[in-house]
């Protein structure tokens, strides 16, 4: 029991964003009081999750095995529907998709989704476009790999966005030659072919709002700055902190955040709430409503100008 929390608080100390800012004599101090008295490992999960609270990030989590089991299973597994991207033609010529969150790790379901998503944003491609408007409102996170794969085709062979590591190193996420690359690490090689847009060069808006979060901030970042687009809406949860999954010997995880995200130019998002400001913000009244798509036309229609 002791060595399996000793191992969990090993892993905080070495990857943890705040790791030179902390006192790790307390932080190991207070887990050990906590665990005084307890004999299995599955007892230490509390004092896991309650030591987690003391890196002071708001976004490390402790997923215990049985929770890490359904992950993997994936939405169908567990009675659920799997995420969709919804489409629609606004104004006869432009082009709407939402990019949905997605909590569940099954690599096949993240095949599924994108091949769904492209033969959806291929539809909309075949018509003579103004603009595109890719709707991130509500998109709280979860995986990343199925997002950037489904946003691939508008983003590709661009340093989308950048990681800033304790140490002040940034390395950018990209995706190029079909597969998703940290840097120079090969990060996840999907198997749906990417898709080319005729359309790739018209404006581009990308709708944001306050429950915008986690890895829904990461696809929203990877926009920002973009050639000939513009975010609107209002300003992000701020979750803007990447995570790394830390598998225990009993198979729970550490999910531990350990980087910044930084913008296009190296801009790191590192105040914890703040959150991605949008080019064009919208008033908290309409920001969830039908009237936001009309604000994002008349965008569109000015970028054309």
């Amino acid at each position: 029991m002791k060595n399996y929390l000793n191992q969990a608080l090993d892993i905080m100390k070495a990857q943890s964003i705040n790791k030179h800012k902390l006192d790790w004599e307390k932080i190991y101090n207070f887990a050990h009081e906590q665990a005084k008295g307890m004999d299995s490992i599955k007892q230490t999960y509390t004092v896991i999750d309650s030591t987690l609270k003391m890196l002071a990030d708001q976004h490390s989590h402790f997923y215990p095995p049985e929770m890490v089991e359904g992950i993997f299973k994936g939405y169908l597994a567990n009675g659920e529907q799997l995420p969709i991207v919804k489409t629609a033609i606004m104004e006869k010529s432009y082009a709407y998709l939402t990019v949905p969150h997605f909590y569940f790790a099954n690599e096949g379901e993240w095949e599924q989704f994108i091949t769904d998503a492209y033969h959806k944003i291929r539809e909309l491609d075949k018509l003579v476009l103004k603009g595109w408007i890719i709707d991130l409102r509500d998109n709280d996170g979860g995986m990343l790999q199925p997002m950037i794969g489904m946003v691939a085709p508008f983003i590709h062979d661009e340093d989308a966005f950048g990681i800033k590591k304790p140490e002040g190193i940034i390395s950018y996420y990209r995706y190029r030659n079909n597969a998703a690359y940290y840097g120079d690490s090969l990060v996840y090689q999907y198997k749906t072919p990417l898709i080319q847009l005729k359309n790739f060069d018209k404006p581009l808006v990308v709708l944001i709002n306050k429950r915008t979060g986690s890895s829904g901030e990461f696809i929203a970042m990877a926009f920002k700055d973009r050639k000939n687009t513009q975010l609107i809406g209002q300003k992000t949860t701020g979750l803007t902190s990447s995570n790394s999954e830390f598998k225990l010997s009993d198979g729970a995880y550490l999910v531990l955040t350990n980087g910044t995200l930084t913008d296009r130019k190296g801009e790191p998002y590192d105040e914890v709430g703040k959150g991605i400001s949008p080019d064009h913000v919208l008033e908290k009244e309409i920001v969830d409503q039908e009237e936001c798509i009309h604000q994002a036309i008349r965008v569109l229609k000015q970028m054309s100008q």
